[in-house]
């Protein structure tokens, strides 16, 4: 009986959390970005969640550069290393044919309009 009460404390606890992600101007944005793959590139719905996990990913990445330095030309630095990821980390959530079509139309795909 105590392991079913820890275990629905866990999961209350975590679906509280994972909500409070979702409502992000962060989590916003890999959304936003996901839907537009998912459309461009016909995504499957498990392609779109791996995608959106790799966006808050480099968000997360991102967040500990801005708050590792103070002096403008690291953080750009680390940033723009950050960002040369992206391609990588979306080429194993991709089928060949969809990551060529990233690459094509990622400069429109990648932004927040």
């Amino acid at each position: 009986m105590k392991k079913i009460i820890i275990i629905i404390a866990f999961v209350f606890v975590k679906n509280i959390l994972l909500g409070q992600e979702q409502n992000t101007p962060a989590a916003k944005l890999a959304h936003h970005i996901a839907d537009k793959m998912k459309d461009t590139l016909g995504l499957s719905n498990q392609q779109r969640a791996r995608v959106f996990q790799v966006n808050m990913d480099l968000y997360k990445q991102k967040t500990k550069a801005r708050a590792a330095s103070q002096d403008r030309a690291i953080v750009g630095k680390d940033l723009q290393r950050i960002e040369g990821t992206r391609d990588s980390l979306y080429r194993p959530v991709l089928t060949v044919p969809q990551y060529n079509l990233y690459i094509q139309k990622k400069r429109f795909l990648v932004t927040n309009n």
